[in-house]
């Protein structure tokens, strides 16, 4: 059949077994046309409703222009205005414009149409790809593009109208090829199932919803009531503003735009994801199974009383411009590293990393936790996880139960964390701004510890093979109980003195001044290195408290050495310095090593507690003699022989000194011939212990105070010496200025008026009262039967004591050394120069 251009008062209907071909056709009511083979018309124009049929195995549809009821819209109110094109071959059509439905249909070839423009649904079903212009449907209609597998679910009545809602309710099926769509589409819902490329190059308008499922996915801008994209390869897509949930998935990339939801957001892909901001109502989600994530400025829980949680998960890198949210946040790279700007939540943040963490600020509850470890910890625990799902779904309480696990890299913050309890792991190094923990606060690295900032917590433990607390930083606060600082296996540590360049664990004394806590901790115990900790010269100040104050304490598995002044000053009664080692003490009396604790007046206060196997203070040349022999031949006369000038303080003081040892303490004589000097004991005396399981070999040298400002030298000495024998007692030989504690000192006659004996600070004039002691009282032998003073004639009766059986005075044995506690005072730093031609240090 073969004709012109055809028009006609009512309507048209044109039906060949062959193949039909016409010009315009034009009708006041319906127009059909039938072909048994192929169908070739001009432009099409119907009052009512427009059909084209090809039903030939082969047959093809080629259309210009079609519009039903566009132009003059039939009176009849049984017009339908739809606009069906039904072909088996390849259909072609212009423009198709329709007051109704568009259905579009091609069974075994290709689809190709311009604008499609409806006031209900548009239906494009075929199998070897589809190419469309823009698409408009009714406000609450659909676009619905699948395969032609389908058809059997239109109805069709007699008229030859269509009703596709059966079809539009049944989840589509894929159609063979791709689907391009060249410029908008609004609609009311969208649903494009396709094995290849579902292409929209326009804007998608959609209040209902976007469900498309394609083999690659690349759209401009998305509005829609909800979104559900799944690509078997990549999504690639624009702008996304969704009033519902919005879940992307790909097993490839997934590269979108600014993604915005009122709900939940689940984007999820095989290979990397990228968007700009997104922005949730609720909670999101985003996850790479084999590559990275890169977004920028998250947010959720935007909305009401959403739960507002946030769960990142890769394989490789995430880097992310910022996050906020309401509930925990969760960031797991489990072979890659972690990047974040500022994180916000009112809950838990966990950020697990395989190669290192870079956080700008990060802010949580108060209560609640920051924890930076290594992404092992969870690489499980978090993918079991729903961040969708209610808080109890995605709760981090059984990761943060267990210590860190170092992360194989560096962690840095270059902005404020303020959280409950802070905890960080890694193996080389830490670096950090400002840290506010109410709880607690727990570093724990393989390198360097870093604090460019205040960090504070009630409980704080940094474990570092160094440390660098800068000139605006500090450690602990007036809040602060406890402060540990633990060595990791660094073969040398140094503590005090002036910052310089050298290798090991190095915490100047600057930094020593930094450090505010009620009790501060340095523990070097690694069982293996046993560093040698170098005490060089620091200042601290104490609380002058009588019962609770301030302990600095320094625990070692090797041997600690004094090599200069640790000044404690304004000691009360309850501050204590503690010095712990498990091989021996040394303090080197000669390069002004000292271990004071000074009051308010510059008299001993305070307690120091020496505990270590051996405990030696001396010149170098003593140290060095003691640690090949520590009984050498004339060790003792050596002890007691004075510097050719006396010090001018003494080597060790405090109000009580507490020693425990189990095989010798040796205090060289720091005074003259005449008055001995080495230690400086308050009121509260010295008290030795022997905690080991053979006599304790004791020879020292010193003073001690009897009462405020009165001073007890030489022989007098030993009363305030209280000796504990922990079932092992003292070796024969131990003296105490060259008093035994088994037979005291032989006193004859009266010492000297008490009134002369005192002094204002023992500290600074006890260097007055060992050079202007006279020479006689330098050997207690020397004054027996002195002429002239009936009273020296008298014998004196003491009872000698057994050594192994009593004590001077009897107190229970201390074998624990015992740190000070108490209000929260500060350790503050009045740090002096370092002497003149002492060691240095750094970092």
């Amino acid at each position: 059949l073969s004709l012109g251009n055809v028009a006609a008062g009512t309507g048209v209907t044109l039906s060949s077994l062959g193949d039909v071909t016409t010009g315009n056709v034009r009708a006041e009511t319906d127009v059909r046309i039938s072909a048994g083979g192929n169908l070739l018309v001009g432009n099409v124009s119907a009052a009512a409703s427009a059909v084209l049929a090809a039903t030939g195995a082969t047959s093809s549809i080629t259309a210009g222009a079609i519009d039903a009821g566009i132009l003059r819209p039939s009176t009849d109110p049984l017009a339908q205005f739809g606009v069906r094109v039904d072909g088996v071959g390849a259909v072609t059509t212009g423009a198709i414009t329709a007051l109704g439905d568009i259905g579009v249909i091609t069974r075994t070839s290709a689809l190709t149409t311009g604008a499609l423009t409806a006031g209900a649904n548009v239906v494009l079903l075929d199998v070897g790809g589809i190419t469309t212009g823009p698409i408009v449907s009714g406000a609450g209609d659909a676009v619905y593009i699948a395969n032609h597998s389908m058809a059997p679910l239109i109805v069709v009545n007699a008229q030859g109208n269509a009703d596709y809602q059966m079809l539009i309710a049944t989840a589509p099926v894929r159609l063979v090829g791709d689907v391009n769509v060249l410029g908008n589409i609004q609609t009311g819902r969208l649903d494009i199932a396709a094995t290849g490329l579902a292409n929209v190059t326009g804007a998608i308008v959609a209040p209902i919803g976007v469900r498309i499922l394609a083999g690659n996915i690349r759209l401009a801008n998305v509005t829609a009531g909800f979104l559900n994209l799944r690509s078997d390869t990549n999504l690639l897509l624009g702008d996304l503003d969704i009033a519902g949930r919005l879940v992307l998935f790909a097993p490839g990339t997934l590269t979108a735009g600014a993604v915005r939801s009122s709900d939940d957001i689940d984007l999820e892909a095989g290979g990397a994801v990228t968007t700009a901001a997104v922005t949730a109502g609720d909670s999101i989600v985003v996850a790479s199974n084999t590559a990275t994530v890169s977004l920028g400025q998250i947010s959720a829980g935007t909305a009401g009383e959403a739960n507002g949680q946030i769960g990142i998960a890769a394989q490789g890198n995430i880097s992310i411009a910022g996050a906020a949210g309401r509930g925990n946040i969760g960031i797991i790279s489990v072979n890659g590293a972690v990047n974040t700007g500022n994180i916000t939540t009112a809950r838990d943040v966990a950020v697990l990393a395989a190669t290192g963490a870079s956080l700008t600020g990060v802010s949580t509850g108060t209560t609640r936790t920051l924890y930076v470890a290594n992404a092992s910890m969870g690489s499980t625990l978090l993918q079991t996880l729903d961040a969708l799902g209610p808080p109890s779904a995605f709760d981090f309480a059984p990761l943060f139960a267990l210590a860190p696990v170092r992360i194989n890299g560096a962690i840095g913050f270059s902005g404020p964390a303020n959280t409950g309890v802070f905890t960080a792991g890694s193996t080389t190094s830490f670096a950090a701004a400002a840290i506010t923990a109410g709880q607690s606060l727990r570093v724990d690295t393989g390198g360097t510890a870093t604090f460019a900032n205040t960090a504070t917590a009630q409980q704080i433990s940094v474990t570092s093979n160094d440390i660098v607390i800068a000139s605006n930083g500090s450690l602990g606060s007036a809040t602060t109980t406890q402060l540990d600082l633990n060595v990791g296996t660094a073969a040398s540590v140094t503590l005090g003195g002036v910052s310089a360049d050298q290798a090991g664990y190095r915490l100047d004394a600057a930094e020593i001044g930094r450090l505010r806590a009620t009790n501060i901790t340095v523990t070097a115990t690694d069982a293996q290195i046993r560093p040698l900790v170098t005490l060089q010269a620091f200042n601290l100040t104490g609380t002058g408290a009588a019962t609770t104050g301030n302990s600095f304490r320094v625990d070692a598995s090797g041997r600690i050495l004094a090599a200069g002044a640790v000044v404690v000053s304004g000691a009360g009664t309850g501050d204590a310095l503690q010095l712990t080692s498990a091989q021996r003490i040394e303090v080197v009396s000669d390069s002004s090593g000292a271990l004071r604790l000074l009051d308010a007046t510059g008299s001993p206060g305070g307690t120091l507690r020496l505990t270590a196997p051996n405990v030696w203070v001396g010149d170098a040349a003593l140290l060095a003699q003691l640690a090949t022999n520590t009984s050498f031949d004339g060790r003792d006369a050596l002890l007691a022989t004075p510097p050719q000038t006396a010090q001018q303080a003494p080597t060790l003081a405090g109000g009580s000194i507490i020693v425990s040892a189990t095989s010798n303490f040796l205090v060289r004589n720091g005074g003259t011939p005449a008055v001995r000097a080495g230690f400086a004991a308050g009121t509260g005396g010295l008290t030795i212990n022997n905690s080991g399981t053979s006599p304790l070999d004791v020879v020292i040298n010193g003073t001690a105070l009897e009462a405020a400002n009165v001073l007890l030298t030489n022989d007098r000495t030993i009363e305030r010496v209280t000796f504990t024998t922990g079932g092992s007692g003292f070796t024969p030989t131990s003296t105490v200025n060259g008093c035994s504690p088994a037979d005291g000192c032989p006193i004859v006659g009266p010492e000297t008026p008490e009134e002369e004996r005192k002094v204002e600070n023992v500290a600074t004039n006890l260097a007055t009262v060992v050079t202007e002691a006279p020479a006689s009282l330098a050997d207690p032998e020397t004054r027996d039967d002195e002429p002239g003073d009936p009273a020296r004639s008298l014998p004196e009766v003491r009872m000698s004591r057994l050594i192994d059986l009593r004590a001077v005075r009897t107190v229970a044995p201390v074998t624990e050394p015992v740190a000070g506690d108490g209000n929260p005072a500060l350790w503050i730093d009045v740090t002096p120069p370092a002497p003149a031609g002492a060691p240095g240090g750094g970092k």
